[in-house]
């Protein structure tokens, strides 16, 4: 996948080809997923999220199993091919340029099946449907899923200023003074900056001694450049304030709110915050091979902090997709219109989800867009019109 551009300019204004079918990512309505076929996911999962890793600081890739059969498999892809098998082998293709274990699950009718591809073989646990793995910046989205839900409960308006929710009298305001709003920090068009400015960027652990205090030093020590939704720029420090904000509204922390409103309705028991080293979490390495430590967070964990399993990633796609039941449909669909522009004319924004085209396949997804290994749930339902593809945004290093 190509990594997203430069900032689009202007704001809500759909591309010139966009017809009344692009409105929104097509996979919103529930009923209409239920009754599509040949709907497929593939989940591949990584130890760092590209996103989260500041200037500096390498990317961890999972840790390789021992080396499977899809792996080593050379067999041309053609229509022959069942799509469980076109699956394993692009599995396995991208497992082997990339150096990392990847594991992908198909998701239908039937049910959900597991396909894991190792590119190289290693020390360390197999990677398999129950191994704990880094979920990276697809944290993104369930601390969006998090606002929509509050937004459709009527807790609050997507365009309400966040400083009502701040604490100790803190403003956000943009250039202009205008108030920076929850709508901005979801679609990455606060201005604020992609790190803050007092994280120290180059530790082993770069997140893990960021807390509350840093972040309202930070924001009070900030001088906006841009006036709010003037331009899309990605943002770790946009979307921690934004679970983080949610946090301080409600009372509770991030934590306790995201497993009351999003993780239990939709049973994904498995999934925690790595607010401390969690045991059985697949290892990470660096671009030689090397085991390295992984990381854990403190208060920007809304951004990329969430651990769990591929099983548990295969349900929330499921959940987004409408094929399984689950009370946040409504917030799913919120979260995934696009409601402004993103990263170029053809990326317009969901909440914390992008948008884009991809051929002539109708799809809903997030994904990581840097190497080596990055969690990577993707969907299609072939041979719709107007297609779309969303992702958490990510963007190339």
């Amino acid at each position: 996948m190509s990594s997203p551009g430069s900032p689009a300019g202007g704001s809500h204004k759909s591309p010139p080809e966009a017809t009344p079918a692009d409105a929104a990512c097509p996979h919103t309505g529930p009923a209409s997923l239920a009754r599509r076929r040949g709907l497929a996911v593939g989940v591949a999962a990584g130890l760092a999220g590209a996103g989260l890793r500041p200037a500096g600081v390498q990317a961890q890739a999972t840790t390789p199993g021992a080396a499977s059969a899809a792996a080593s498999a050379t067999v041309p892809v053609t229509a022959s091919l069942s799509t469980d098998e076109r699956l394993a082998l692009t599995v396995a293709q991208r497992a082997r340029p990339e150096g990392v274990a990847l594991i992908a699950a198909r998701i239908d009718a039937t049910g959900v099946r597991f396909l894991p591809a190792v590119a190289r073989s290693g020390p360390g646990q197999a990677i398999g449907p129950d191994s704990l793995l880094a979920y990276g910046s697809i944290t993104k989205t369930f601390t969006a899923l998090l606002l929509a839900d509050a937004v459709v409960s009527g807790a609050l308006a997507l365009d309400a200023p966040v400083e009502a929710a701040l604490p100790d009298g803190l403003r956000l305001r943009d250039r202009d003074g205008a108030p920076i709003r929850w709508i901005d920090l979801a679609t990455h068009r606060s201005g604020l900056p992609r790190l803050p400015a007092n994280l120290d960027a180059q530790a082993a652990d770069p997140y893990a001694a960021y807390d509350e205090a840093a972040l309202k030093a930070a924001l009070r020590d900030w001088q906006p450049t841009l006036a709010r939704d003037q331009a899309w720029a990605y943002s770790n420090l946009g979307a921690g304030l934004l679970g983080q904000a949610l946090a301080w509204r409600s009372g509770h922390t991030y934590a306790a709110l995201l497993r009351q409103r999003v993780l239990q309705p939709l049973g994904l028991d498995d999934v925690q915050l790595a607010s401390a080293p969690v045991p059985g979490l697949l290892p990470g390495h660096d671009a030689q091979g090397r085991v390295v430590p992984s990381w854990t967070f403190g208060v920007l964990a809304p951004a990329g902090g969430l651990v769990g399993s591929a099983r548990a990633l295969a349900r929330y796609a499921q959940a987004a997709l409408g094929l399984v039941p689950h009370p946040l449909g409504a917030a799913f669909a919120l979260a995934l219109r696009l409601h402004a522009d993103g990263p170029q004319p053809v990326n317009r924004m969901g909440l914390g989800w992008v948008g884009a085209r991809l051929g002539t396949r109708a799809s809903c997804a997030c994904t990581m867009a840097a190497p080596p290994a990055m969690p990577r749930p993707w969907c299609w339902s072939p041979g719709r019109r107007a297609p779309r593809w969303c992702w958490p945004a990510a963007p190339r290093r």
